[in-house]
């Protein structure tokens, strides 16, 4: 078995969602803009949260963002200084968040600012409440890596599969133009493409 952030991340790879990885200092650092790209951002299993990094998530959560918590909030902060100034804090910022459960049982919201935190179980399902676009093609049984460069995305599509795919492959994003490639005999050419 592997860690509950791994876990997570490939739970999140085999549903068809895209993602970077960012750490508590850049999360403390982080401003969104108009034009992000990103509409969420995921916390995974934990016990043990940082109250800086749980005040800097709020607060992205108050600009716009989606935050997602697999599971349940963390239960204490960590390390020994300071410890019962910064359970204090940590306990102010979760007591502040007002949860009411969603529909379906699923998990709980707390709207904040323009954006809203998520906890619960499923983080695909709770994706899909904030309309976070996952690649479709994974369903066929291929795998991608998929790259923003300005307004253009770039993917590396491989199918892993031991038979050949004989069909479309679904995007999330319009392309522009579509290359084949074949490692194996060094043949490429442009790929047929049907409207949407």
């Amino acid at each position: 078995a592997g860690t509950p952030a791994r876990d997570l991340g490939q739970a999140l790879l085999d549903a068809g969602y895209a993602f970077d990885y960012v750490s508590d200092r850049q999360i403390r650092n982080l401003k969104i803009i108009a034009e992000t790209p990103y509409k969420a951002i995921v916390v995974p299993e934990c016990r043990f949260l940082p109250v800086e990094t749980f005040a800097g998530l709020l607060e992205l959560a108050r600009q716009g963002l989606a935050v997602i918590v697999h599971k349940d909030l963390p239960k204490d902060v960590p390390g020994w200084g300071d410890l019962d100034e910064r359970r204090s804090a940590y306990g102010r910022l979760v007591s502040g968040l007002r949860f009411r459960q969603i529909d379906n049982a699923q998990g709980r919201i707390a709207t904040m600012g323009e954006g809203v935190v998520l906890v619960g179980n499923d983080v695909p399902y709770l994706l899909g409440l904030r309309s976070v676009a996952r690649e479709p093609m994974v369903d066929s049984g291929l795998q991608f890596v998929r790259r923003r460069e300005g307004e253009n995305h770039i993917y590396w599509i491989v199918n892993t599969r031991d038979e050949p795919l004989d069909g479309w492959v679904p995007l999330a994003t319009r392309p522009l133009s579509a290359v084949l490639f074949d490692p194996m005999s060094g043949r490429s050419g442009l790929a047929a493409q049907r409207g949407s």
